[in-house]
């Protein structure tokens, strides 16, 4: 079955009454709010840019703590340990195979763009010259296919999203055009990375009510349960 928001809205719906306890409700909060921006990047049809922007957020109800310092640290710090917490869940290995599944045609391709690699920026901005980051790119590269020749997805994973988390910040902070055409190519790939992988890791969540995801960001205040559904 083809994991999309309407399949899991429909389960989040029907487990959430099993659920008792603090962490289950702050689970409950993260697939609720992460299946409100899948829905919403499904509804953008086409539209890559507000697509991406609308999973993204979805992953970032996901992986997000609250009390954290918002900084490129701090969130690749948090990203690494959801992977790990994901991966050591994932019973049936979906994340696993959809990594060894998608190389070939998609995350090698983006992995090699350079606009997605931030030491590519560096040199842009002349702190770094053009050798130190095509060698840097090259080991990247290289660290990426190692690691699918070693079966270790985390560090397969913290490569790929390190190059998303570029472009999340290209596209956020006003550094691309919206529907611009120089940027088509790795938004296109992003967007299909995460339209892929965003709904297994929503699925792993729901599977594992019990797990300690952190405190949520932002909890509600003064809202009736039922809005949650």
């Amino acid at each position: 079955m083809k994991l999309g928001f309407r399949a899991l809205k429909e389960k989040h719906r029907y487990l959430r009454g099993e659920w008792d306890g603090y962490n289950p409700r702050n689970t409950s909060l993260r697939v609720h709010r992460a299946l409100s921006w899948l829905k919403s990047a499904e509804e953008v049809g086409e539209n890559i840019d507000l697509g991406f922007i609308s999973l993204w957020i979805s992953f970032n109800a996901l992986y997000g703590v609250k009390d954290l310092d918002q900084n490129y640290e701090n969130e690749r710090s948090l990203m690494k340990k959801f992977f790990i917490n994901v991966l050591q869940l994932d019973e049936f290995k979906v994340l696993a195979d959809f990594t060894w599944n998608e190389y070939s045609n998609l995350h090698r391709i983006f992995i090699n763009n350079k606009y997605v690699f931030h030491p590519f920026w560096t040199y842009m901005d002349g702190h770094i010259d053009e050798e130190s980051w095509e060698s840097k790119l090259e080991k990247s590269i290289n660290e990426s296919k190692g690691a699918l020749t070693d079966q270790n997805i985390l560090k397969f994973l913290e490569i790929l999203f390190d190059r998303l988390y570029v472009l999340r910040n290209q596209l956020m902070h006003g550094g691309a055009t919206y529907n611009g055409k120089v940027n088509r190519e790795q938004v296109g790939l992003g967007y299909q990375i995460l339209s892929k992988a965003i709904p297994s890791f929503i699925d792993v969540l729901l599977e594992n009510p019990n797990h300690d995801w952190g405190l949520p960001t932002y909890l509600p205040v003064d809202v009736d349960e039922s809005m949650l559904m």
